[in-house]
């Protein structure tokens, strides 16, 4: 009978990226962080859209902090050049990080994710998201959302929302609820949905 090999977060190839934290646009004081962790002596690189690639060194054991401000994918339902991407010799598991508000990234909103390499990629997914949420006391309410990043060009997506969406800026509309609608994307490039914020 065949193997099945299970999904697993570490891997050799990363496309990621952030989704806004807290009020604001991408102007808000967000800092996020990218944290690197290596079972083996390791070499990586980091390449960033705008600052170009970084490559390092890493020991057997050890974790890498990568901090930067204010790189996130912000406005809503446009393909943007913005996905960052990891590449290492050696398998690295890989965990971002935001907290709006403080630029020490503590406190105020901390979000956090496991990144997943694209060997755990499939073709069908599930979001989990905040209702609108007016903890901030923001009007209109911080939105529900989720980032998708594309690792191949020409990737074509159907979304189908569970609520209605921001107004698309490309058409002045929003998407309704239960209505799909499709978006291609190029490698590299993420798209963020959010929800309407009332």
């Amino acid at each position: 009978s065949p193997t099945m090999r299970g999904v697993n977060s570490s891997g050799t190839d990363f496309w990621l990226g952030f989704m806004p934290n807290g009020p604001g646009n991408g102007d808000s004081n967000v800092y996020e962080d990218l944290f690197i962790a290596s079972g083996t002596n390791n070499k990586v690189t980091i390449d960033i859209p705008g600052k170009g690639p970084f490559t390092f060194t890493m020991t057997a054991g050890s974790l890498y902090d990568y901090a930067m401000t204010n790189f996130m994918t912000w406005q809503p339902e446009v393909a943007t050049h913005n996905a960052i991407h990891i590449t290492s010799t050696n398998p690295i598991t890989v965990y971002g990080y935001s907290a709006w508000g403080n630029p020490a990234g503590q406190g105020d909103s901390p979000d956090g994710y496991l990144g997943l390499p694209t060997s755990a990629y499939g073709t069908e997914y599930y979001t989990v998201n905040f209702p609108d949420n007016g903890t901030f006391d923001q009007n209109p309410f911080c939105s529900g959302e989720f980032l998708i990043t594309s690792p191949y060009d020409n990737t074509v997506i159907t979304i189908t929302p569970a609520a209605v969406t921001k107004m698309d800026p490309a058409t002045g509309a929003a998407h309704s609820a239960a209505v799909p609608w499709v978006v291609t994307l190029s490698k590299g490039q993420t798209y963020l949905v959010q929800s309407a914020g009332t």
